[in-house]
Formats: structure tokens, C-alpha cells, sequence
């Protein structure tokens, strides 16, 4: 409940994302405890303890697979049910947390358009249960008996050493990790390795008024400042510690209402993220509607566990090699994920009768080429695209115009790299630029030069400015042509978003305003004012405002068609008619 409030609300209870780790803990003390109670009657089996794992996890996370496949299949565009399945694929296979790690920089999609983000936990979880079993296993088998506690808590310190070494030189990678997360779902397992031996049911409870104590105040108090996982998350965590080893009955855990969302807590965790996931692209942010979306999560999810979780049973101890080849929770899986990785890789079936307005597209290679000087189709280029990354898109329509007639051009594009260029201060940015500006000018087969940045980054940045006035000076040396897009407007909203909320109705001409051409001219008025006034007859100016805006407005989707594949980053439906206005001059 804690990470579902945190989640619709965080500014309610803004440490609510501690839900994950008293998770954490709670399912390692009962792994520990199962695997430990087995070894010890001599009666463990991997495939009885996989198998049991499966049908619990699997079946509910697959229906909300498949449901999500299935409603995105009819109402999200190309480019995010291309995402969508490539999530669902590796949330499927329990390898989420490494794909959201390796996906966050600057190319990063919202967290908010991930609709399986939330199952990085499910992934950290089922990584423990693969290896836990094997490590209880072998320290039993290689240490007398008096040693296995202590070569417990020896690895639990140094996970826990390791976790807080990995979060402070890289916090994505410690956020989402095993390595890092080990020791929380461990420290659960000694509660049941040492269990306090008072019968005291007065020293009981008032350990568990501590640890619900110390988990409240860390509910409130704690906020992602902080970091996480860090040395407070040890306070949350032992917390959930000091619960479970008090072992004892609280007033409210008797409460019927209680026991049923506990109950259904996993199916409400599965449906509470896709459900905030829809509101956030229909824009529906009130307060009102954070209660809305927290209740239809837990009625959601109510249902689904009715339907899927408490019809989900298994007969574990019966199962032999044989009969997992039959096992449905596996085939489940291997339907999933072949399912998902076949519309991946068919672009999100973009073959899908669905509106215009959602056929958003992005250079192929706009992550591939970013800081790689990328060669388009054909050797020896005569052309070269100079910015940050408002150059990908522009340099791939004008690589598919010239491919026509066999001419080529390079790519010199550094995502989120304002213009830095002969500064005091040097940096990864200025020294890529000023690389990237050398080879240029001492490239004689380069005829054709065209330059394109957000602008509007820079509007304000005197050393930007000044950068960008010396980069466009150096070039204009060189005998070749310039060519200088002029500002780009930004949208207030996502396209994609805009989009799935009019595929609702299946409005295939709408048009959405962005920003006035009032604000555009306000915005960026110092970088148009300094263009203007350029008198070089080798620098042409490429108009892009006439394909946004009209004489009044500027746009994100325009008679249908998306102007943007994000809120700034023009589509390539548009830069292929900026290109061909760039080749007539």
C-alpha cells in the first residue's frame, strides 16, 4: 500500500517506495525459511521449490502480460508497442532490472511510458530465488554445521558493503541490482536463522511497535534525495527485521480488510503501475484522480487475483523432469516471450490498421550514431551534419535524399552536447566538438555542411552562444556551404501521449496545438535575432517554423500527423520536408 500511495501520490508519503524493500526482506526470511526446513529434513528438492516459485509468480504476471499486449495492440503507437513488448520480453524472462538499467541516460523513455517498470523488483526476486536455493545448498554441503550461520552473516556484511560501494560509483545500477539488493532479501533470512528465544509476549510487542515505529517514520520522512538503495535504507529493512522476529500478533493484523489486501498484494502490485501508466498519458494528474487510479488499482487487481492468482495451484512434490516439460507456467512463458519479441523485432507490427497520427517515427540510428561519426549508405561523403542530437533525424532523411544519387554524408551528432568550443573549461562535449569540427574542415571532399541544435538549450548560455558563433565561423572558412536550421518549436506534451489519448475516439485528423508562435518567437529570440543577421552568402538559413506552426500556433500533431517523435524532436515525417526544402536552396 505504501508503494502504491507513493506511486499516485508521492508528495502524501514520500517515502513510500521503502515498500519495495520491506518486500525484500519479508520474502527473504520465507525463502530462508523454506529451503532451511527442507535441507534440514533432507527432503530438498530444486525442481519441487522452482516449480512452486513459478506458480505463484508466473501465471498473474503473464495475464497482465498479455492484457497489456493485447490493449496496446489497439491503442499505442508503432514506437511504444515496439517498447512495449521489449519490456514484456524481458520482463517475462526476469531480466527487467538489467534492461531498465542499461536503458536509462539520456535516450531514456520516461519512466512514466514504461508500463512493466515496476517489475525490476520481480526480476531482482526471481534472480534470488535461482541462486539462494544453490548457495544454502553448498555452504551445507562444504561447512560443519557450526560455521553456516556465520558464513551467513559474513556474506550478508558483504553483500551489504558491496551494495552500498556499487549504489555511491553508479545509482542506477545499484538501484536496480541483485548485487545490490542481496542483502536486504538476506537480512530476512536471519530472522529465521536466529529467532529470539523469549516466549514474552510483552517483549515481543514492544519490539514490533519498534520496528512499525521506525517503518512509519521512514514512510513519511524518507524522499529519493536521498538515494537508494544507501546506508537508510538499513532502517526500513530493519524494521521489517524487528517484525518478523518478534513473531507475534498486532491488534490491526486481524482485520479483515487488512488480510484481504495482503492477500491480493501481489496482483494489486502488478496492476497499480500500468493502471498510473494510463492516467499519466491521458493526462489525468489531479488529486482526484490519484484516488481513482489507486482504487481501480486495487480493484483491478482484486480481480485479477480471483481469476488468475487463487486458481493458480500446483501439485510440486509429484513433478518430475518429465512432467516439467508439461509444466503450463513454462510454456506460459516461452508463449510470452516468443509472442513479444516477434512484434519487436516486425517494429511494433507496423503493418497495424491503427490511426495516422500514431505512426510516430525516429531515425533508426538514433541511438546507434550518437558520438560515432556514423557514414550513411555510401563511401567518400560530400555532405556533413554537425549538432546534438536535433541532427539525427535531419541527417537521416537527408542520407535517404541523397542515396538517390549515390552521394553520402557523415553524422557528427553528441545527444544533450550544447555548442562547447574553445572554452576555459574543458569537457567530454567541447573536446567531441572540437574534433568533430576539425575533421570537417580538413575533410576537402565535404562540399555541404549543415548544422543543427536545440536551440533553445542555449537561448540564455553566453558560452553556449559564443561557442555556437565560433563553431559557424571556424566552418565557414572551409569552401563549403552552410546550412543552418532555424529553431525547432518544443511541444508542452509527449506526442505519444497526445496520440493515445485521441486513438480513444479513433480521431485520425486531429491537430494539437503546442505553444503559440507568439512564445516560439519569444523563446527563441536572441538565437534568431544572431541568424538573421548573418551576411555570409555561403550560410543559408533552413526555415522549420512554416512546418510547425501557422500564423498564429505551432503544433505537436498536425491534420493527423505527428510532428514529433517525443516533445521536441521533429519526426521523421517532418525532416524528410525540411530536406527537400534544404536541396531546392
Amino acid at each position: 500500500m505504501a508503494v502504491l500511495i507513493y506511486h499516485f501520490s508521492p508528495e502524501v508519503l514520500s517515502g513510500g517506495f521503502v515498500g519495495v524493500d520491506i518486500f525484500f526482506v519479508i520474502s527473504g526470511y520465507l525463502m530462508t525459511k523454506i529451503i532451511s526446513d527442507k535441507i534440514n529434513a533432507q527432503s530438498f528438492s530444486f525442481i519441487e521449490f522452482y516449480s512452486a516459485r513459478c506458480v505463484r509468480i508466473i501465471p498473474p504476471l503473464v495475464f497482465l502480460c498479455f492484457a497489456l499486449m493485447l490493449f496496446g495492440y489497439f491503442y499505442l503507437s508503432i514506437f511504444d508497442f515496439r517498447n512495449l513488448n521489449k519490456h514484456i520480453f524481458s520482463s517475462g524472462l526476469f531480466i527487467s532490472n538489467i534492461n531498465y538499467y542499461m536503458e536509462t541516460g539520456y535516450f531514456d523513455v520516461s519512466s512514466n511510458y514504461k508500463w512493466l517498470l515496476h517489475t525490476w523488483s520481480l526480476s531482482v526476486e526471481w534472480q534470488f530465488y535461482i541462486l539462494f536455493p544453490v548457495y544454502m545448498l553448498v555452504i551445507n554441503y562444504l561447512l560443519p554445521s557450526r560455521y553456516l550461520k556465520c558464513f551467513y552473516i559474513f556474506t550478508l556484511a558483504a553483500l551489504f558493503i558491496y551494495g552500498m560501494y556499487l549504489s555511491n560509483i553508479n545509482q542506477s545500477l545499484g538501484f536496480f541490482s541483485l548485487q545490490s539488493r542481496g542483502w536486504e532479501l538476506m537480512l530476512g533470512g536471519v530472522a529465521h536463522l536466529y529467532p529470539i528465544k523469549t516466549q514474552s509476549e510483552k517483549i515481543k510487542k514492544t519490539l514490533a511497535y519498534v520496528g512499525y515505529f521506525l517503518l512509519i517514520i521512514s514512510i513519511i520522512t524518507l524522499t529519493s534525495g536521498y538515494g537508494w538503495p544507501s546506508f537508510y535504507t538499513l532502517v526500513p529493512a530493519l524494521a521489517t527485521f524487528i517484525i518478523i522476529l518478534a513473531s507475534t500478533n498486532m491488534p490491526f493484523d486481524k482485520s479483515e480488510i487488512v488480510q484481504a489486501i495482503g492477500t491480493r498484494s501481489y496482483s494489486i502490485y502488478l496492476w497499480h503501475w500500468p493502471i498510473k501508466t494510463a492516467f499519466f498519458y491521458c493526462s489525468l494528474t489531479s488529486p482526484l484522480y490519484d484516488v481513482l487510479g489507486g482504487a481501480g488499482a486495487i480493484i483491478v487487481g482484486s480481480f485479477a487475483y480471483s481469476l488468475i492468482e487463487k486458481n493458480s495451484k500446483g501439485k510440486f512434490s509429484q513433478l518430475t523432469l518429465k512432467r516439467v516439460f508439461f509444466f503450463k507456467p513454462l510454456w506460459c512463458v516461452v508463449l510470452l516471450t516468443v509472442a513479444s519479441s516477434y512484434i519487436y523485432f516486425k517494429n511494433g507490427l507496423s503493418e497495424r490498421r491503427v490511426p495516422s497520427l500514431l505512426n510516430i517515427q525516429k531515425s533508426p540510428f538514433h541511438t546507434e550514431c550518437d558520438k560515432k561519426n556514423c557514414n550513411y549508405f555510401y563511401p567518400n561523403p560530400s555532405w556533413a551534419v554537425l549538432g546534438d542530437s536535433h541532427a539525427k533525424e535531419i541527417a537521416y532523411s537527408l542520407a535517404k535524399e541523397l542515396a538517390k544519387t549515390k552521394n553520402s554524408l557523415i553524422e557528427y551528432s553528441y545527444a544533450g552536447c550544447k555548442p562547447s568550443f574553445e572554452l576555459k573549461e574543458t569537457n567530454g562535449c567541447m573536446a567531441w566538438t572540437e574534433k568533430s569540427v576539425s575533421e570537417i574542415v580538413n575533410n576537402e571532399k565535404i562540399k555541404n555542411i549543415v548544422i543543427s541544435y536545440r536551440t533553445i538549450l542555449f537561448e540564455d548560455d553566453d558560452n553556449s552562444f559564443e561557442s555556437f558563433d565560433k563553431i559557424i565561423k571556424t566552418l565557414s572558412k572551409t569552401n563549403a556551404n552552410i546550412y543552418i536550421l532555424m529553431p525547432i518549436p518544443s511541444s508542452d506534451s509527449k506526442v505519444n501521449s497526445i496520440a493515445f489519448r485521441h486513438n480513444f475516439i479513433n480521431d485520425n485528423s486531429v491537430s494539437s496545438i503546442s505553444i503559440t508562435l507568439e512564445n516560439y518567437n519569444k523563446n527563441n529570440s536572441r538565437v534568431i535575432s544572431y541568424l538573421n543577421k548573418i551576411q555570409d552568402k555561403k550560410i543559408k538559413l533552413i526555415d522549420t517554423k512554416s512546418y510547425f506552426c501557422d500564423l498564429t500556433h505551432c503544433y505537436s500533431i498536425k491534420g493527423g500527423i505527428p510532428l514529433y517523435f517525443d516533445d521536441n524532436h521533429p519526426s521523421i515525417n517532418i525532416t524528410d520536408k525540411i530536406i527537400k526544402t534544404l536541396l531546392l536552396q
